[in-house]
């Protein structure tokens, strides 16, 4: 069996969560992997351009013959016909051993949301150069013919992966499931959360959970592997449910704060207003950090010519911190159209040293849009950095 459940704990039956679209079923292990004529479909033909996905999906139907399940992951983005995919991995297994990888991006028919930017680090402009789900999914469909398929909260997935056939008007998967969260419940009963990253946290799985298909399918597996060697439920202390909650509290406020700003961000042009400096582009809209404005009145004027809620491009360049106490520290002086208008404070610089971009690099920058501002006619300026550590974003929350 794959999944070995020993001690008192219960029976376990894989695929018990269902959604609509999931027509999955359990069966006994191993499955019979034949594809017969009746399940086939159709396959349209790929362009040249997707050509290495076409190889891809090819390599994944010729090693799924020999495999006997497949560890699923995909990546969505919500539209208002339903939830869209834009990114599956998968990882093919045999014997309990990874025996192939497959990740492949897909461009949505649909508007793009930051909400995934802000997860995942996928963008619009990744995606643009990507094959259709129309493209991908028979292809996949026929590769997993009949292999059970394993994922953390499968149900999704397979929910989401049957919502793309039905547009589609092709047969959806109706594979036999195993769910590792619902396995993680019986095996770890006391953790306060069952999301992939604290799983993998209680197993001592030094990773984080990333939001890409194919690295959330990588660490679903190893959670399949440790959850099912253990000999039975393992109970937790109280210190380790504390930092647990801890950590799923932290956890829950970050992607809280995503798709806040990610609502913000769909309704709003972020175009930059402003020329793109010459050097390298770092593009983000993770955390907005604000840059103190030397004195010079100018750049208040600066500022307020492109108005509040502008974004613009900026260039980073590194130096030290001329005046003051923090003298001689090093510091990110920030420049606008050619013009030094201010730097990071030493706090700063210490509180997102991980995040800081090297010498000369493009950013974007924000000009808030708040009621303070405009009752007291300040323009701010914001940068926009990469993500760093959760504990220090306490000047990140909004854009």
């Amino acid at each position: 069996m794959l999944v070995a459940m020993g001690g008192e704990s219960p029976t376990y039956r894989a695929g018990s969560q269902r959604t609509e679209n999931h027509r999955g079923r359990h069966v006994g292990w191993p499955f019979s992997s034949g594809v017969t004529s009746a399940n086939r479909v159709p396959h349209a033909s790929f362009p040249d351009t997707f050509a290495d996905a076409e190889r891809l999906l090819d390599a994944l139907m010729d090693r799924s013959r020999t495999a006997d399940g497949v560890v699923l992951d995909t990546e969505t983005i919500s539209a208002p016909d339903g939830v869209h995919v834009i990114d599956i991995g998968a990882v093919l297994i045999r014997n309990m051993t990874p025996v192939f990888l497959y990740g492949q991006l897909i461009r949505p028919i649909c508007d793009f949301s930051f909400s995934a930017t802000l997860l995942s680090g996928i963008t619009a402009d990744m995606l643009d150069s990507q094959p259709t789900i129309d493209l991908v999914l028979p292809y996949l469909r026929e590769s997993l013919h009949d292999l059970p398929v394993i994922g953390h909260n499968v149900a999704y997935d397979m929910g989401v992966l049957n919502r793309e056939a039905e547009r589609l008007g092709i047969p959806v998967l109706d594979n036999p499931t195993v769910d590792t969260m619902e396995l993680a419940s019986y095996r770890l009963p006391d953790v306060p959360s069952l999301s992939l990253q604290q799983i993998m946290s209680v197993l001592g799985i030094a990773d984080r959970e990333e939001h890409r298909a194919l690295s959330d399918a990588r660490q679903t597996f190893e959670c399949l592997r440790r959850l099912s060697g253990m000999p039975g439920p393992r109970r937790i202390d109280a210190a380790e449910k504390r930092r647990l909650r801890s950590e799923a509290t932290a956890d829950r406020r970050r992607k809280a704060t995503i798709f806040t700003k990610a609502r913000y961000l769909d309704r709003s042009d972020v175009t930059p207003r402003n020329p793109q400096p010459n050097g390298p582009v770092l593009r983000s809209f993770d955390c907005g950090v604000n840059v103190n404005l030397t004195g010079d009145p100018e750049h208040q004027g600066i500022l307020s010519r492109y108005g509040y809620d502008a974004w613009l491009w900026v260039a980073i360049r590194r130096g030290t911190i001329r005046t003051g106490s923090h003298a001689g520290e090093a510091t990110c002086y920030v420049h606008l159209d050619g013009q030094e208008v201010g730097f990071l404070s030493a706090h700063q610089m210490m509180t997102h040293s991980g995040q800081l971009p090297a010498d000369g690099t493009v950013m974007l920058a924000h000009i808030p849009n708040s009621s303070d501002d405009r009752n007291r006619h300040r323009w701010r300026l914001r940068i926009q950095l990469p993500e760093g550590d959760a504990e220090n974003a306490s000047d990140s929350d909004v854009p």
